[in-house]
Formats: C-alpha cells, structure tokens, sequence
C-alpha cells in the first residue's frame, strides 16, 4: 500500500482470503476495501504519516471481504523502505478459528464454574508440589469453616487449619500425591474459624497435560 493508501500489489493468499480479485483491487483504496468503516480512522494515520503508535503493532481488527462480509483479522503495517514516496507492507491474517476457540473456552469456564458453585462441596485446585499451594477455592469452603476464599490461597494456610493430632499423617500423604502423582483420598480434621473441629473426607485427582 502506498503513502496515500492505495494498492499498489497484493499476494495469491490475499485473493484467497478476501476475495478479490488482483486487477480490479489495483490502485483502489485499502481501507476501504478491507477495513470496517468504524476502524478506517484509527489507521489512515498510519499510511499518511508513516509513523505512530500502530506502526509496526499486531492489532485485531474487523476486516471485510470482497462480499463486505466483516470477519475477525489481525493486521500488521510495517514500513518498506524504498526511495521516493512511502510503500508499507500490509499483513492480514483471518483469526476466525482462533475466536471461535476463545469464546468455547470461556462458555465452558462459565458452565463450569456455575456447577462448581452450586454442589454442596467445597472444590479446589492445587498446583503440583510442596508446599501446598492453592490456586482456586469455591465459595462454599466459608460456609464450611468460615475463612473466606482469599486466606486458602495463601502459602501455609491450609496447613494451618489440619487438625494437630492428624497434620503429620495428612502432610505425608499430601506430600506422596504430589511426587507420585496418584490420586487423593482421605478423612480428616479441620480448625473452623469458631475453634469447631470439622471431619472432612478429600478427595483430589492429577490433571496432567498431554
């Protein structure tokens, strides 16, 4: 694209992905041809001045096909550095797939989270190895021992709260879990805030990556 923000040449990938076709794009206006009018202003800039904060940045944007259908795209705007008038390489790249993936992941979060929060168990993520570390407690845990969410995540605590009499046996096959990987399963007592002694049965899996 060249300094007044026309086409001066494109790639076979570029017809594929927006549509067009490479003689009728020639010497016509990028921003129109492939950018949502609402995002146009942000990067006329870029092509007038040759400068600025988006120069050289990855942003998301709404792109438009030759059907002025609009899709999720990443750009890029790079100088080319060329004597005479300002040219700028311009990159495309359709994120689509990548959206998609995005908002499964967070309908499965929120699906999740919403059964999590509603069975009348306290659950809970550790990270693997010792000393304890707590990276998620549901809100039902204060109900059960009256310490809010927040002190669970914090290095020592749940220790803390382990039964003297049972906090040697716990530790030890807390600390076996960890290094062998092998799933959890034991009854126990826990200090409440109110000084109550409260018999819990835990009971934890590994999560492993691929």
């Amino acid at each position: 694209v060249d300094h007044e923000g026309l086409v001066v040449e494109v790639n076979p990938a570029t017809e594929e992905t927006l549509g067009w076709a490479r003689t009728d794009v020639l010497g016509e206006p990028f921003l129109e041809l492939a950018v949502a009018e609402e995002q146009r202003d942000d990067l006329a800039g870029v092509f007038a001045n040759g400068s600025g904060p988006l120069l050289g940045s990855r942003l998301e944007i709404n792109a438009l096909r030759s059907d002025h259908r609009t899709f999720p795209a990443e750009i890029a705007i790079t100088r080319v550095d060329v004597p005479g008038p300002m040219l700028f390489a311009v990159s495309l790249r359709d994120v689509t797939k990548r959206r998609d993936r995005e908002e499964r992941l967070r309908e499965t979060e929120a699906k999740y989270r919403t059964l999590v929060e509603q069975i009348p168990l306290a659950t809970y993520i550790n990270s693997v190895g010792m000393p304890v570390q707590t990276t998620y407690m549901s809100p039902q845990i204060e109900g059960m021992l009256g310490f809010p969410v927040s002190d669970w995540l914090n290095e020592g605590f749940y220790a803390s709260r382990v039964h003297p009499d049972d906090c040697d046996r716990v530790l030890a096959e807390v600390e076996r879990t960890h290094l062998t990987g092998e799933d959890f399963r034991l009854e126990y007592r826990l200090i409440a805030a109110d000084g109550r002694v409260v018999w819990v049965l835990d009971e934890t899996v590994a999560v492993r990556d691929g």
